[in-house]
């Protein structure tokens, strides 16, 4: 990025789309946050929405909404536009956006295969399909809808904008996009009709054109009409390809019925391509978002999402032409005020996007979505804003990790007498591990954001400080919150293997724990562990994987065994693996999955099959790596035990866990104190 906040003009001009006007270019993309109780919008979404427009967003497009009674979603906690009792909320999310001069969008959907019948529990069905091929994810068969499905549908959807008329709000998005029910009907891979809405291209788009018809024979111009468009699937030249999504573009905008496009790109057999974790270039779609605008021109807008962080690149794709709108969807979850930040020249206090993707991981795990680094979003209604500590105190944290970072930042910026010492010459604690890793920028993104709210709170940070407990007792704070982290167990130990008190051999001094392993790699060179290494993996984590790049690239064997179904599960979560696992495979690391470590006999490692009593034995291994599971430092909490409630243990020496709760408890506690 080249422009300076002065020199960004071209986002803050307004726009007129149909029958809204947006104050400027930048706004919030459809997002799903399962965050609905009740099927409709919650107060926790409004709560939300209150912050982003309050933030500078231009505009707001609200979750998937279900467009007609068997599209229930796919994710649970879903809403629905099409029941009546949406339209109180919609009314409420109008009035909140329209007291900031924004504009509230509601996206239309429906599921198709992409859903599971039996997900909730009352409203057991068997799923709409456009032909009878299951989801690549779900892989449950559909029933294939006709003429009538069809026509209920359509109605489903004029109804649904009709309730979003009705409520005051400003427009209605089709979502065709991401391998949902509409671009299931434009789709090869799913549609294999044989009547009026399949076959050619025409035809298969006819359902879109039909209900973007009907929106408009009943509402006429009340509302802005946007389409969502998948513009590339990324399956092996199958399904939408640039070329066929050129000549939707054109069929779509010669109707005249759309006001905007919004150009996304990837489906369920992709999905890494939709929401694109940190090994993806900033800005990846825009190349597509420029390809609809050539076909749109003035005709309508076009939008540009995918994994735009900043509003430079905003500006950057405005002023090139690319696109007339650009949308941040997780940017904006990071931090809602990202836009008035940036207008306020005030970048330095911007929570970044790392695209960890742990909001996906969530919405995978069907609960409710967050922001691993920034725990206000979705909690607003309880957080918002940070009240001065009425009584202010001395805190003493010891640790620079994560939790320790967090705490310190939240209750200096509260008027706290913060100090944070931390043992090493920088802070980040593991996270600088990972940010090591081969492609992996996203978690020094996590470091820097962590380290400068700590600078921005004006806390008193003491590097190469050893924290003992003479030195905490010498140093008299009001509170002491001790964050020192965590270590990888070295005994092999297992919840796999319970009949293992600890693995045979494991006390070899070839046997080391993955944090050593890699600071090792780091510094002496992928070969430094020799020339054939096992790294036993229960974790499904990243820095297993990276490792075993950086040993594979150095010409070493490296093998992988777990006893999971497969490894890197939370890499798969976060949708990292369809990134990672080519890399891993062409450089010939080996895979082991359902396989637990038995034994350490010299050179030879001891494997037992999960699910049978075989046991193989791998021979000439030089390094055997645990990354099994961590183990919280407590022996300085320990000898400050006579200190009572004064002491407290923090983030991982209170319990290893994931960054998104460590980050979440930093935050509660700086709150608290």
């Amino acid at each position: 990025m080249t422009a300076t906040t002065t020199q960004l003009s071209r986002i803050w001009q307004p726009l007129q789309i149909g029958p809204m006007r947006l104050k400027n270019r930048v706004i919030v993309p459809a997002r799903v946050m399962n965050w609905s109780k009740t099927g409709v919008l919650s107060d926790r979404h409004l709560d939300h929405y209150r912050e982003l427009v309050a933030g500078g967003a231009a505009m707001i497009v609200t979750e998937q909404h279900a467009a007609y009674p068997v599209a229930k979603g796919s994710f649970h906690n879903p809403c629905s536009a099409w029941d009546p009792r949406a339209v109180p909320q919609f009314e409420e999310f109008a009035r909140i956006v329209h007291e900031h001069d924004a504009r509230g969008v509601v996206e239309l959907f429906g599921t198709g295969v992409h859903d599971k019948g039996m997900m909730l529990v009352d409203d057991w069905k068997p799923l709409w399909g456009v032909s009878d091929i299951p989801s690549v994810v779900h892989t449950e068969v559909p029933t294939v809808i006709g003429k009538n499905e069809i026509e209920q549908i359509v109605a489903g959807f004029v109804q649904s904008a009709r309730n979003v008329r009705d409520g005051g709000l400003d427009g209605v998005e089709i979502h065709a996009a991401h391998g949902y029910l509409l671009c299931q009907f434009l789709s090869t891979i799913y549609n294999k009709r044989t009547d009026e809405y399949g076959g050619p291209l025409e035809n298969r788009a006819r359902i879109v054109v039909d209900i973007a018809r009907g929106i408009r024979a009943d509402i006429g111009s009340d509302l802005a009409v946007g389409l969502r468009l998948s513009y590339d699937e990324y399956v092996d030249g199958a399904g939408i390809t640039p070329d066929e999504a050129d000549r939707l573009t054109t069929l779509f905008v010669e109707t005249g019925l759309f006001d905007y496009f919004s150009i996304s790109a990837g489906s369920y057999h992709t999905i890494h391509r939709s929401v694109a974790p940190m090994q993806e270039d900033d800005g990846h779609l825009v190349p597509l978002a420029r390809r609809a605008k050539r076909i749109v021109a003035d005709r309508a807008a076009v939008f540009a999402v995918g994994k735009v962080r900043d509003l430079h690149l905003a500006e950057e794709i405005v002023a090139s032409g690319a696109a007339d709108v650009v949308a941040l969807g997780r940017a904006q979850l990071a931090d809602p005020h990202i836009v008035r930040k940036t207008r306020e020249g005030r970048e330095h206090e911007i929570i970044r996007c790392t695209n960890v993707n742990e909001c996906v991981g969530r919405l995978f795990d069907e609960t409710e979505v967050i922001c691993m680094m920034n725990p206000v979003t979705g909690r607003e209604g309880r957080w918002s804003g940070s009240e001065p500590a009425a009584d202010v105190k001395s805190v003493l944290v010891v640790g620079g990790g994560p939790a320790g970072l967090k705490l310190a930042s939240v209750a200096a910026g509260r008027g706290h007498l913060v100090t944070l010492v931390e043992e090493r010459e920088e802070l980040g604690g593991h996270l600088n591990l990972l940010a090591s890793m081969p492609r992996q920028p996203g978690w020094g993104v996590a470091v820097d954001d962590l380290v400068r709210a700590v600078r921005n709170a004006g806390v008193d940070v003491r590097l190469g400080t050893r924290a003992d407990a003479g030195f905490v007792r010498r140093f008299g704070a009001d509170e002491v919150y001790l964050a020192v982290g965590a270590y990888y167990d070295d005994r092999g130990v297992s919840v796999w293997s319970p009949h293992l008190d600890e693995v045979p051999g494991v006390r070899a001094p070839h046997v080391i724990g993955v944090d050593e392993a890699v600071r090792r790699v780091l510094s002496e060179g992928g070969g430094a562990l020799g020339s054939h290494v096992i790294i036993v993996d229960e974790s499904g984590t990243y820095l297993p994987l990276g490792l075993a790049e950086l040993v594979a690239e150095s010409g070493a064997i490296a093998s992988i065994v777990t006893p999971q179904m497969f490894v890197g599960s939370e890499v798969e979560r976060h949708l990292g693996l369809p990134w990672a696992m080519p890399r891993l495979r062409n450089l010939g690391v080996e895979f082991v999955a359902q396989k637990r470590l038995e034994a350490i006999e010299g050179g030879s490692v001891v494997l037992s099959d999960r699910w049978s009593e075989k046991q193989e034995v791998v021979e000439g291994v030089s390094t055997v790596v645990l990354s099994v599971y961590r183990r919280s430092h407590t022996d300085l909490a320990d000898q400050l035990a006579d200190l009572g409630d004064r002491v407290q243990r923090v983030g991982d020496a209170l319990a290893p866990r994931k960054l998104a709760e460590l980050i979440y408890e930093g935050e509660l506690l700086g709150r608290r104190i």
